[in-house]
C-alpha cells in the first residue's frame, strides 16, 4: 500500500509539474507572437484619427501639455554713446517675458484623396491655429507686457539696410528720409519699444509707419508688417495662417500615421511642396506634424 500511495503522489504530481511546464511554454509562445500583436491592435484603435473619441484624436486636435516661450530682451543701456561711435553697446538682459502657446486644430475635413469609391478616410485636412497668453506668474518679477525696453529698432534697421543694397539715387534718396527721421525726432535707432507692442500689438509709429504710407515700400513688406504696424508675432495670434495641412490618418497605412501630405498658406493653396511648412518635424524621410500625449 505504502508503494501505491507513492506512485501515486508521483504521478498527481508528475501531471501536475508537466501540466505548469505547458502552460510556461504556451505563455511564453503567446506572448512572444501573440503579445505584441494585441498591444498594436490596442494602440491603433487608442491613435485612430477618425475616431473622435480616442485620446489618439483629442490629443491630436489639442495637445494637453502647454507649451511655455519665453523671450528674452537685451537693452542697450548706453544708446547715446553708441549713436556717436565713443562706445560699444552696453547690454542688460530685460526678461523673461513668458507667453503660454496653446494650439488648436479646426476647420477639419477627411477625405479619402482620389479615389470617389473609396469610403475611407485615409486624410484629414485641418488648419493649427495658435494663441499667446501672457504669464506674469511664469515672467520676470514686477514684469509685464507694458515694460518698455530700449534695444535696436528693427523696422528702423532693416529699412536702412534695404537702402544700403539698392544703392544709387533711389538709395540715397532713402537714406537721406531716414537721416530726416533721426534729425526731427520722428524715429529713434534704439528706441524704447513696449514689449506687447514689438512682440503681438504692433508698432505703428515712426519708420514702420513710413513704410507702411509710402509708395517705395508699402506694397514690399514682409508679413510682419500688417494694419496693426510692425509685430514679430503678426499673423501668428489665433489665426491659421501658413498652419494648413493635409496628413495621413493612418487608415490606408500606419505607418503614414500623422505624415503631413500637403501643406499651404490657407486650405485653398495645398500643396504637396513641404520645403516651407511651418509645423514640420521630419522623421527619416516623412514630414510629421506636432502633437504629444500627457505623462503617465
Amino acid at each position: 500500500h505504502f508503494y501505491k500511495r507513492v506512485m501515486k503522489a508521483w504521478c498527481i504530481w508528475g501531471s501536475v509539474a508537466g501540466l505548469g511546464l505547458v502552460l510556461v511554454v504556451a505563455g511564453i509562445v503567446a506572448g512572444w507572437a501573440v503579445g505584441p500583436s494585441i498591444v498594436e491592435s490596442l494602440v491603433h484603435e487608442q491613435m485612430d484619427l477618425t475616431d473622435q473619441e480616442t485620446d489618439g484624436y483629442k490629443y491630436f486636435i489639442e495637445p494637453p501639455v502647454p507649451v511655455m516661450v519665453k523671450f528674452t530682451f537685451f537693452e542697450v543701456s548706453n544708446h547715446k554713446e553708441v549713436i556717436a561711435g565713443t562706445q560699444k553697446p552696453f547690454l542688460t538682459e530685460r526678461g523673461p517675458y513668458t507667453y503660454q502657446e496653446d494650439m488648436v486644430k479646426k476647420d477639419l475635413k477627411w477625405s479619402n484623396g482620389s479615389d470617389a469609391s473609396n469610403d475611407t478616410k485615409q486624410f484629414l485636412e485641418f488648419g493649427q491655429y495658435k494663441t499667446y497668453t501672457f504669464l506674469p506668474n511664469n515672467s520676470c518679477t514686477g514684469c509685464t507686457e507694458d515694460d518698455q525696453v530700449r534695444m535696436l529698432n528693427m523696422p528702423l534697421a532693416g529699412l536702412m539696410a534695404k537702402f544700403v543694397e539698392l544703392g544709387g539715387y533711389g538709395g540715397q534718396g532713402g537714406l537721406n528720409a531716414v537721416e530726416t527721421m533721426l534729425k526731427n525726432g520722428t524715429d529713434e535707432l534704439f528706441a524704447l519699444t513696449t514689449v506687447g507692442d514689438f512682440l503681438f500689438r504692433g508698432i505703428k509709429t515712426g519708420a514702420a509707419e513710413w513704410m507702411m504710407i509710402n509708395g517705395l515700400t508699402s506694397n514690399r513688406l514682409p508679413p510682419v508688417f500688417r494694419e496693426n504696424g510692425f509685430a514679430l508675432f503678426n499673423g501668428k495670434q489665433d489665426t491659421s495662417e501658413n498652419e494648413c495641412y493635409q496628413v495621413e490618418t493612418g487608415q490606408e497605412d500606419w505607418e503614414q500615421h500623422t505624415v503631413i501630405t500637403k501643406w499651404g498658406k490657407d486650405s485653398q493653396s495645398l500643396s504637396e511642396d513641404l520645403s516651407k511648412a511651418e509645423t514640420c518635424t521630419w522623421i527619416g524621410k516623412y514630414c510629421q506634424t506636432w502633437w504629444t500625449l500627457p505623462d503617465a
